[in-house]
């Protein structure tokens, strides 16, 4: 005969292991979400995650402004693609003479354009770096004309990056992305997989928003 209190007692535990379960799913994040500042604002609506390169992460602080935004009257190539010139200093000595490149793009396949790669076609996409089918080795293959829109070498602990492509709405990609958010891109040594830049709160990517379609800004980071 059924012990009717064995049932009561199975279908009870088996509730609290699903209530466990479904508790740890929902509280725990993804390997690529990092505990951090989600972001970092500028004047006029502009505005990017906090940024890691070369292993330090920018402080956002009104104590710590080494991340600024400069809206300028700079052209753009067309009406449809925004610029952000990138200025990085301070860089370690021991990255003098390297060379570094920029990957990024949004949603729908939009990727980077250039003066050599695209040539600022409409009908271009350009690069993607989320939609390589060879994983991250892809930035060996690239053309040479990508590399030479989005390769830069340190020169006095320096670099700089005109990076130029079409705004989508990146924060349908996920809330480590904040509304506004028109592009995700990171930065690896040339010809290899590592990885140089990311998001305090991303493991992959920095996200910029706000500069909108045929604007122009520089974004400066200062590593120390």
């Amino acid at each position: 005969m059924e012990n009717p209190l064995m049932n009561t007692s199975c279908h009870l535990a088996a509730a609290v292991f699903c209530m466990m379960m479904l508790f740890s799913c929902s509280s725990s994040q993804p390997d690529y979400y990092l505990p951090g500042p989600d972001r970092v604002d500028g004047p006029a609506g502009l505005a990017s995650t906090v940024p890691v390169i070369f292993g330090t992460e920018i402080g956002p602080g009104p104590d710590t402004p080494r991340i600024r935004f400069e809206p300028t009257k700079r052209g753009v190539p067309s009406q449809s693609i925004a610029h952000v010139r990138l200025h990085i200093t301070g860089i370690p000595e021991s990255r003098e003479g390297q060379s570094f490149t920029i990957i990024g793009g949004g949603t729908d396949g939009r990727g980077l354009h250039g003066p050599e790669s695209t040539g600022f076609k409409d009908d271009d996409k350009g690069y993607h770096f989320a939609q390589s089918e060879m994983g991250e080795a892809e930035n060996v293959r690239r053309s040479n004309a990508y590399k030479q829109d989005y390769t830069s070498t340190v020169k006095v602990g320096s670099l700089m990056f005109d990076i130029y492509y079409e705004p989508s709405d990146i924060h349908q990609w996920g809330e480590r992305y904040f509304p506004g958010t028109e592009v995700a891109l990171t930065m690896m040594k040339a010809g290899t997989e590592e990885r140089v830049l990311h998001a305090a709160n991303n493991a992959f990517n920095w996200a910029i928003a706000g500069v909108g379609a045929g604007r122009s800004v520089d974004i400066f980071i200062e590593l120390e």
